[in-house]
């Protein structure tokens, strides 16, 4: 049963693909020169519009055309047309009656069909929309009638009045051709002629025209559907290609005319021409030998030896300047030449880098939407099993052509080196296709990009490089032949007998590798098969990838019988193989192994059973080392990539290693191998926080004849500003380094930078110093071994090679002090010090530290004793910050001798006085201190006041006379007037029981005060007052 199919690409993605494929990457669209109308010129459609939807008429007589649909309009190259079922597609409609009264006609201009244009289709109608088989007249270009024929048409009325000149072939698609149609009109008694040229050669000729152009239509001359685009009947496809320089003549030109016509046409041939990369070139060239329209190209080089006339290309040396050679090519067409010179620069060769790691683009699977495009990563240095994902695990190219989904990406580096060429598959699964049909509709095209150093990439290219007849591309690969000085690109391919991909069923065929060559990977050669091979209903052979080892090719290629690899040798890399699998003694190919790796452990806990997309490269370090990726995925049993190495690759002999760290999920890549700075230029773009820019130096010691012991990691500084431990390969250290005192420098690689780390070694006698730690004064003179006096500490050191310095440190150990030579003092405040000393000789030893423990108290102890009356009791309180306190004293009354104090002191009723002193644990005492206990009964007193005046003025002079009587003793202490019970206006003490005290008048103010007169008591007297009156007037 044959499966249903979709269409898998519009006309608009056939017309760009076909635009990108082939010579059109040399020769661009032709661009017409600047002239003057022809005075014949009914109308001239230039179409070198860049926007809007008016296509002006240049001729001068106001026939401009109206874009209906979308105006695609080719950067000033002409318009683009879609195309589209039943006249649908986008189109240009010019005016009415464009042909009336004209005997004569020709219509001339510049075509380009797209390759996937089928059915019934005009590239214009003159004329009437026709309703089949009848209608009012009409005058048309088809290059592909129903028989595949080109052909050139007019009719009256009807399809029954149609008179043609029809060409013996299609016209080329995909390309641009010239086309001119001229007819003079007739009739049955005088006939016409028509004829058809392309590109200035006459293809057909009709010289039985028995009609007028200005007949078309009814009454004569009247038509209403005149269309760049479009055809007369409405049923047919709307034209899919592009057209440009559209001319109407008032007359048939001569063949002289039309031959003029074709220099011009040889002039803008010559002037499309463009050559890739002129001004950087860095391998051969491709110089086109066909131009637009059909002219031959020749070229001429002015420096045979830089590069030759068929675009071989000898660069100059390293370090020499870049060389600019001019290139003339000869435009010849339809015996019309015209030349053009184009400068060519081709740069020196790179100086030669050796490899330091490896560079693995890939795909990521079909199960999501991001998978089929193209990632990237590094491997960890030169180590092939260690990798980086790079961009953050996120895609790097994706597509925005073909299918949308990108496959199998292959890169290869060009011979020189400072090139590189990224190939992928077109196609995408994801999203609800499947393989099957992808191999019966599949795309016909390579996806390609071009970088000078991995990270700035040219804008995807979309080339045709299978034919009509295949169903897929897959896989491509290429490799690069010396002998040819080209590149032989390989890739698989479904073949099948018709175009028609609605009746295609993929079981009815099988993939063979197919190959071309191509110098630029723009311009292809005619793709041949290389391996064609049926294993089976709809089995072939896919997959297939080269190395050279030596003299010899070997081909790794997926067997879809087994689907498993098979390897494979040559000699010859481009022989041919059919019918047959090569056997261990067929030739030119032969079998060297099959079901490579089958058997073997996996990564993801079960063994490989079949894979596919092998890429294998060669060991950057071990010579004869070789390892192989082989891409397991899940209809395989797998899960991506599986990494196998060999140490003979001609043994066939390869051993898995699972264990292998490869990225997340990589399927079907290559891995080529890259220079230091090209690793660099990739983690620099993609991931910086893989570029290390700054090692911290490493400091280490040893002793005379003991090797160093480096650090496995030093701290390094990444291109992201981010910096973290990393670890250290060091370069080894000859005993001869160590073996005498002094200081070297050894270095150590961080894998895969090219920064290195640093480490400076002192080496060092065999002795330390010798230290001694004392103090000035010598010993302790308090108790407790506590220093009551200030204290240094002194430190000496001594060392048969010299002593450099010595350093002190006080209590943490972490602060050092030091001072040059060998001795060293450090004066010490109070407190309990823990001492470190330590010295460095002149070798760089440094001493284990010595220490001692010093007690310095210079300050004694305080206290404090407190009266409570109401219990009578005395308590002290002490304290002492250094030593502490060891004891508090006091003597209390006469006769009494010093007692240490316990606790509170309880007195009877009698007054004493009280004694008390602190002694700390260095031994040093406080000076002495008392307190007075009063009598528990105080006598009553009697306090009596009389004023000086009782009357004054403002600030006027008055004080009280008081007298306290009272107890056996005279009464002493403090005595205060008060005004208001709190604002005080006099103070003053007694002596002898009596005291005269001045009032403050003036704080009192002006009024009759009563004063309150007291008496504070003492330690036998009680309080009491006495009360007065005063008054201070106004004036």
């Amino acid at each position: 049963m044959r499966k249903t199919t979709r269409r898998r690409a519009g006309i608009g993605a056939l017309l760009s693909a076909a635009l990108l494929a082939g010579s059109l990457t040399v020769t661009a669209a032709p661009t017409h020169a600047a002239e003057a109308p022809d005075p014949g010129l009914v109308a001239w459609y230039r179409l070198d519009e860049t926007e809007g939807t008016r296509a002006a008429d240049s001729s001068g007589n106001g026939n401009d055309g109206t874009v209906e649909g979308e105006a695609a309009w080719r950067s000033g190259a002409g318009f683009a047309f879609t195309g589209g079922p039943e006249s649908s597609g986008n189109a240009i409609r010019l005016p009415d009656s464009l042909l009336a009264g004209l005997d004569e006609i020709t219509v001339d201009f510049d075509v380009s069909v797209d390759p996937g244009l089928t059915g019934n289709w005009f590239m214009f109608n003159l004329g009437n929309r026709q309703n089949w088989p009848d209608g009012d007249g009409y005058l048309f270009v088809t290059g592909s009638d129903a028989d595949g024929r080109l052909r050139a048409a007019m009719a009256e009325s009807g399809h029954a009045t149609e008179q043609s000149a029809t060409a013996a072939t299609a016209l080329p698609a995909g390309a641009w051709k010239h086309i001119t149609y001229t007819v003079r009109g007739g009739s049955a008694a005088s006939p016409g002629t028509a004829r058809l040229y392309v590109d200035g050669t006459l293809v057909a000729e009709n010289s039985g025209i028995t009609s007028l152009p200005g007949a078309i239509g009814e009454p004569d001359g009247v038509s209403a559907h005149n269309w760049l685009g479009r055809s007369a009947y409405p049923a047919d496809n709307s034209f899919a290609g592009m057209l440009r320089d559209f001319r109407i003549y008032d007359r048939a030109l001569a063949e002289s005319e039309v031959t003029a016509r074709m220099a011009a046409k040889a002039q803008e041939a010559a002037d499309a021409v463009t050559l890739t990369d002129a001004d950087g070139v860095r391998e051969n060239l491709t110089l086109p030998t066909a131009g637009a329209y059909g002219a031959e190209l020749t070229w001429r080089s002015a420096d045979e030896s830089v590069v030759t006339a068929t675009g071989e290309v000898t660069r100059p040396e390293h370090g020499a300047e870049a060389v600019t050679v001019p290139l003339t090519v000869t435009a010849s067409l339809a015996g019309a030449t015209a030349t053009r010179t184009i400068p060519v620069t081709v740069l020196p060769r790179p100086a030669p880098a050796p490899y330091e790691a490896y560079f693995f683009p890939y795909f990521a699977g079909e199960s999501t939407d991001d998978g089929e495009k193209i990632y990237f990563a590094a491997s960890k240095g030169n180590d092939p099993t260690a990798w980086d994902e790079l961009n953050g695990a996120r895609p790097v190219l994706t597509s925005t052509m073909g299918e949308r989904g990108l496959r199998d990406p292959f890169l290869i580096r060009s011979p020189e080196g400072d090139k590189f060429y990224l190939l992928a598959t077109d196609l995408k699964i994801y999203g609800g296709n499947n393989f099957g049909e992808a191999q019966e509709s599949g795309s016909r095209h390579l996806m390609v990009w071009e970088s000078t150093d991995l990270v700035h990439w040219s804008d995807q290219r979309m080339v045709k490089v299978s034919s009509d007849f295949a169903g897929n591309t897959w896989a491509p690969e290429a490799f690069w032949d010396e002998a040819s000085g080209q590149y032989v690109v390989y890739w698989a391919s479904n073949l099948y007998p018709t175009t028609d991909v609605e009746s295609r069923d993929v079981r009815t065929t099988y993939n063979r590798m197919m190959y071309a060559t191509t110098r630029d990977f723009r311009t292809f050669s005619e793709a041949r098969p290389w391996v064609d091979v049926q294993r089976g209903a709809g089995l072939g052979m896919i997959d297939a990838t080269v190395v050279r080892d030596g003299d010899t090719f070997y081909r790794f290629i997926k067997d879809e019988a087994s689907m498993t690899i098979r390897q494979e040798r040559s000699t010859d890399l481009m022989a041919q193989v059919s019918g047959e699998l090569p056997t261990a003694s067929s030739a030119p190919w032969s079998l060297v192994a099959e079901r490579i790796g089958v058997g073997q452990p996996n990564p993801w806990g079960g063994t490989f059973t079949g894979g596919e997309g092998p890429t294998v490269f060669r060991d950057n370090v071990i010579p004869d080392r070789w390892h192989m990726l082989i891409d397991q995925p899940g209809y395989h049993g797998g899960q991506g990539y599986l990494a196998f190495y060999t140490d003979d690759i001609a043994s066939g002999s390869w051993t898995s290693v699972p264990e292998a760290e490869l990225p997340s999920s990589p399927r079907h890549g290559t891995v080529i191998p890259v220079s230091q700075d090209e690793l660099d230029a990739l983690r620099a773009a993609y991931q910086p926080h893989l570029l290390a820019t700054a090692a911290a130096p490493a400091e280490v010691r040893t002793r005379e004849g003991v090797a160093p012991e480096l650090p496995a990691t030093v701290e390094v500084g990444y291109a992201d500003g981010s910096t973290r431990a990393t670890a250290v390969d060091w370069d080894e250290v000859a005993p001869g380094q160590y073996a005498a005192w002094g200081t070297f420098r050894v270095e150590g690689a961080l894998t895969g930078q090219r920064l290195r780390a640093e480490a400076t070694v002192t080496v060092t006698d065999a002795a330390d110093p010798v230290v001694e730690l004392g103090t000035d004064p010598d010993g302790p003179d308090g108790l407790a071994d506590w220093f009551t006096v200030p204290v240094t500490a002194r430190a000496t050191a001594t060392d048969d090679t010299g002593v450099r310095q010595v350093e002190l440190s006080l209590d943490d150990g972490a602060t050092w002090t030091a001072t040059d030579g060998g001795e060293a003092s450090l004066p010490l405040g109070d407190g309990r010090h823990t001492v470190l000393a330590r010295a460095a000789d002149l070798t760089g030893n440094v001493s284990a530290p010595v220490g001692r423990e010093i007690a310095v108290d210079t300050e004694a102890p305080v206290s404090r004793a407190v009266w409570n009356g109401e219990d009578r009791t005395v308590t002290i309180a002490s304290a002492d910050n250094t030593s502490g306190v060891a004891r508090v004293e006091y003597l209390a009354g006469a006769g009494s001798s010093w007692t240490v104090y316990t606790g509170p002191l309880t007195f009877g009723d009698v007054a004493t006085t009280v004694l008390y002193r602190a002694v700390d644990h260095a031994g040093l005492v406080e000076q002495t201190n008392s307190i007075a206990v009063p009598r528990r009964q105080l006598d009553a007193t009697t306090t009596t006041a009389t004023l000086t005046r009782k009357s004054v003025g403002p600030g006027g002079e008055v004080s009280a006379v008081v007298e306290v009587t009272g107890g056996a003793a005279t009464p002493t202490g403090e005595i205060r007037i008060l005004s208001g019970g709190d604002l005080e206006v006099g103070r003053g003490t007694l002596s002898g029981g009596r005291a005269t005290i001045a009032i403050d008048t003036a704080t009192l103010g002006t009024g009759t005060w009563r004063l309150t007169v007291g008496y504070a008591g003492d330690d036998n007297h009680a309080t009491s007052a006495a009360e007065v009156t005063l008054k201070v007037r106004k004036r």
